[in-house]
Protein backbone atom coordinates (compact mmCIF):
# COMPACT_ATOMS: atom_id res chain seq x y z
CA UNK A 1 0.00 0.00 0.00
CA UNK A 2 0.66 3.48 -0.82
CA UNK A 3 2.60 5.85 1.85
CA UNK A 4 -0.57 8.73 2.07
CA UNK A 5 2.27 10.78 3.79
CA UNK A 6 4.61 10.77 1.04
CA UNK A 7 2.55 9.69 -2.25
CA UNK A 8 3.05 12.32 -5.01
CA UNK A 9 5.40 13.90 -2.75
CA UNK A 10 8.37 16.06 -4.77
CA UNK A 11 10.27 17.32 -1.46
CA UNK A 12 13.84 16.72 -2.23
CA UNK A 13 14.37 15.52 1.50
CA UNK A 14 11.80 12.82 1.83
CA UNK A 15 12.81 11.46 -1.38
CA UNK A 16 16.49 11.29 0.17
CA UNK A 17 15.14 10.15 3.23
CA UNK A 18 13.47 7.16 1.65
CA UNK A 19 16.36 6.81 -0.85
CA UNK A 20 18.29 5.83 2.19
CA UNK A 21 16.32 3.55 3.36
CA UNK A 22 15.25 1.11 0.24
CA UNK A 23 18.60 -0.34 -0.63
CA UNK A 24 19.14 -1.22 -4.50
CA UNK A 25 20.70 -4.93 -4.14
CA UNK A 26 21.97 -4.43 -8.19
CA UNK A 27 21.02 -4.85 -11.35
CA UNK A 28 20.76 -7.48 -13.57
CA UNK A 29 21.35 -7.77 -17.54
CA UNK A 30 19.63 -10.13 -20.12
CA UNK A 31 21.57 -11.30 -22.65
CA UNK A 32 20.01 -12.27 -26.30
CA UNK A 33 22.46 -15.69 -26.79
CA UNK A 34 22.50 -18.21 -29.08
CA UNK A 35 22.42 -21.52 -27.05
CA UNK A 36 21.52 -20.95 -23.07
CA UNK A 37 22.80 -24.61 -22.24
CA UNK A 38 26.30 -23.52 -23.14
CA UNK A 39 25.82 -20.07 -21.85
CA UNK A 40 25.01 -21.84 -19.26
CA UNK A 41 27.80 -23.77 -18.66
CA UNK A 42 30.35 -21.57 -19.20
CA UNK A 43 29.62 -19.16 -16.66
CA UNK A 44 29.27 -22.09 -14.27
CA UNK A 45 32.59 -24.16 -15.38
CA UNK A 46 34.79 -21.27 -16.52
CA UNK A 47 33.59 -18.19 -13.81
CA UNK A 48 31.83 -20.45 -10.76
CA UNK A 49 28.46 -19.18 -11.16
CA UNK A 50 25.42 -21.18 -9.78
CA UNK A 51 22.78 -21.71 -12.07
CA UNK A 52 19.73 -20.75 -10.84
CA UNK A 53 17.21 -21.32 -13.37
CA UNK A 54 17.03 -23.16 -16.68
CA UNK A 55 13.86 -23.95 -18.59
CA UNK A 56 10.86 -23.84 -19.21
CA UNK A 57 11.09 -27.59 -19.75
CA UNK A 58 14.30 -29.75 -19.62
CA UNK A 59 14.05 -30.42 -23.45
CA UNK A 60 13.44 -26.75 -24.56
CA UNK A 61 15.98 -24.57 -22.59
CA UNK A 62 15.44 -20.98 -24.45
CA UNK A 63 16.07 -19.25 -20.96
CA UNK A 64 18.44 -19.26 -17.93
CA UNK A 65 20.07 -17.15 -14.61
CA UNK A 66 23.25 -17.80 -13.13
CA UNK A 67 24.44 -16.00 -10.04
CA UNK A 68 27.30 -15.67 -8.02
CA UNK A 69 26.88 -13.29 -4.53
CA UNK A 70 25.02 -10.92 -5.86
CA UNK A 71 25.36 -10.86 -9.50
CA UNK A 72 22.74 -12.23 -11.76
CA UNK A 73 22.86 -12.80 -15.21
CA UNK A 74 19.78 -13.84 -17.29
CA UNK A 75 20.05 -15.66 -21.16
CA UNK A 76 17.75 -15.97 -23.90
CA UNK A 77 17.52 -17.62 -26.74
CA UNK A 78 14.91 -15.80 -29.40
CA UNK A 79 16.59 -16.75 -33.02
CA UNK A 80 18.95 -13.73 -33.28
CA UNK A 81 22.03 -13.79 -33.22
CA UNK A 82 23.79 -11.73 -29.80
CA UNK A 83 24.44 -8.20 -30.42
CA UNK A 84 27.32 -7.42 -27.38
CA UNK A 85 27.92 -3.45 -27.58
CA UNK A 86 31.58 -3.98 -29.38
CA UNK A 87 29.61 -4.64 -32.20
CA UNK A 88 27.91 -1.65 -32.33
CA UNK A 89 30.28 0.90 -31.89
CA UNK A 90 31.52 0.63 -35.17
CA UNK A 91 34.96 -1.07 -33.57
CA UNK A 92 36.15 2.68 -32.02
CA UNK A 93 35.93 0.32 -28.52
CA UNK A 94 34.62 2.91 -26.86
CA UNK A 95 31.55 1.55 -25.31
CA UNK A 96 32.73 -2.65 -24.81
CA UNK A 97 30.97 -3.42 -21.85
CA UNK A 98 28.01 -4.71 -21.96
CA UNK A 99 28.13 -5.62 -17.96
CA UNK A 100 29.95 -3.74 -15.21
CA UNK A 101 29.88 -6.61 -12.20
CA UNK A 102 31.33 -4.81 -8.88
CA UNK A 103 34.27 -7.13 -7.43
CA UNK A 104 35.75 -5.80 -4.00
CA UNK A 105 38.78 -7.74 -4.72
CA UNK A 106 39.31 -7.68 -8.60
CA UNK A 107 43.31 -9.16 -8.31
CA UNK A 108 42.09 -12.17 -6.00
CA UNK A 109 39.09 -12.88 -8.90
CA UNK A 110 41.70 -12.64 -11.60
CA UNK A 111 43.81 -15.25 -10.01
CA UNK A 112 40.84 -17.61 -9.63
CA UNK A 113 39.50 -17.56 -13.03
CA UNK A 114 43.39 -17.71 -14.14
CA UNK A 115 43.41 -21.36 -12.60
CA UNK A 116 40.42 -21.56 -14.42
CA UNK A 117 42.19 -20.62 -17.72
CA UNK A 118 39.70 -18.27 -18.19
CA UNK A 119 41.30 -15.90 -21.47
CA UNK A 120 40.74 -12.20 -20.05
CA UNK A 121 39.92 -9.61 -23.04
CA UNK A 122 42.00 -7.19 -21.20
CA UNK A 123 43.87 -7.79 -18.07
CA UNK A 124 43.72 -7.07 -14.61
CA UNK A 125 44.54 -3.01 -14.39
CA UNK A 126 44.09 0.27 -13.14
CA UNK A 127 41.82 1.99 -15.94
CA UNK A 128 42.01 5.44 -17.05
CA UNK A 129 38.04 5.64 -15.85
CA UNK A 130 39.63 5.43 -11.97
CA UNK A 131 38.92 1.74 -12.00
CA UNK A 132 40.83 -1.40 -11.18
CA UNK A 133 39.61 -4.71 -13.23
CA UNK A 134 39.61 -6.65 -16.25
CA UNK A 135 37.47 -7.64 -18.62
CA UNK A 136 36.72 -11.05 -20.32
CA UNK A 137 33.94 -11.88 -23.07
CA UNK A 138 31.98 -14.81 -22.80
CA UNK A 139 30.47 -17.61 -25.13
CA UNK A 140 28.64 -15.21 -27.06
CA UNK A 141 31.23 -12.23 -27.14
CA UNK A 142 29.81 -10.07 -24.49
CA UNK A 143 32.61 -8.08 -23.00
CA UNK A 144 32.12 -7.59 -18.75
CA UNK A 145 33.90 -5.69 -16.57
CA UNK A 146 35.22 -7.57 -13.07
CA UNK A 147 36.38 -4.44 -10.93
CA UNK A 148 36.11 -1.43 -8.56
CA UNK A 149 36.66 1.72 -8.66
CA UNK A 150 40.47 2.42 -7.52
CA UNK A 151 39.72 5.22 -4.60
CA UNK A 152 36.80 6.81 -3.50
CA UNK A 153 36.46 10.62 -4.50
CA UNK A 154 37.54 12.41 -1.53
CA UNK A 155 34.37 14.25 0.75
CA UNK A 156 33.46 18.35 0.08
CA UNK A 157 34.84 20.73 1.96
CA UNK A 158 32.32 21.85 4.40
CA UNK A 159 30.88 25.34 2.51
CA UNK A 160 32.78 27.82 5.27
CA UNK A 161 36.12 26.20 4.98
CA UNK A 162 37.34 28.67 1.81
CA UNK A 163 38.72 26.59 -1.47
CA UNK A 164 40.50 23.57 -1.20
CA UNK A 165 44.28 23.69 -1.26
CA UNK A 166 45.72 23.56 -5.23
CA UNK A 167 47.08 20.67 -4.63
CA UNK A 168 44.16 18.74 -3.92
CA UNK A 169 42.10 19.98 -6.45
CA UNK A 170 41.30 17.72 -9.23
CA UNK A 171 39.16 17.62 -12.25
CA UNK A 172 36.79 15.00 -12.26
CA UNK A 173 37.27 11.97 -13.82
CA UNK A 174 34.90 11.06 -16.79
CA UNK A 175 34.10 7.83 -17.78
CA UNK A 176 34.52 6.21 -21.33
CA UNK A 177 32.49 3.20 -20.56
CA UNK A 178 34.95 0.46 -21.30
CA UNK A 179 37.62 2.57 -22.97
CA UNK A 180 40.98 0.61 -22.25
CA UNK A 181 43.74 3.06 -20.49
CA UNK A 182 45.99 5.12 -22.99
CA UNK A 183 49.81 4.13 -22.63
Amino acid sequence: MADPVNAGSKDPASIKDQARITEIGGVSPLFIVKDVPASLAFYRVRLGFDITFEGPEPNDIFFGIVQRGRAMIMFKSVGVPAIPNHTCDIGQGIARWDAYVFVPNPDALAAEFSSRHVEFFEPLQDTDDGLRGFELKDADGYVLFFGRPIAPLPAPAPPDSGPPAAESRQAPRRSRGGRKKST
